[in-house]
């Protein structure tokens, strides 16, 4: 419900997305990411939570 309101969209359409009975519009994949502070990438399975965790660390250090 928290996710559907920061987005503007219902909470109906989260949780079609969560079920794989739809995808949200590829505008909102920035949005998304920054929400769940994670990565398109990773909302995409295109990197893995060991690569998050070190580029963060790295983040945190400099």
């Amino acid at each position: 419900m928290n996710l559907a309101d920061e987005l503007g969209v219902s909470f109906q359409a989260v949780s079609n997305w969560e079920r794989g009975n739809s995808m949200p519009d590829i505008s909102k994949l920035p949005e998304i990411a920054e929400c769940l502070n994670s990565t398109i990438d990773f909302i995409l399975g295109n990197s893995n939570e060991t690569q998050v965790k070190k580029i963060s660390s790295q983040r945190i250090l400099k």
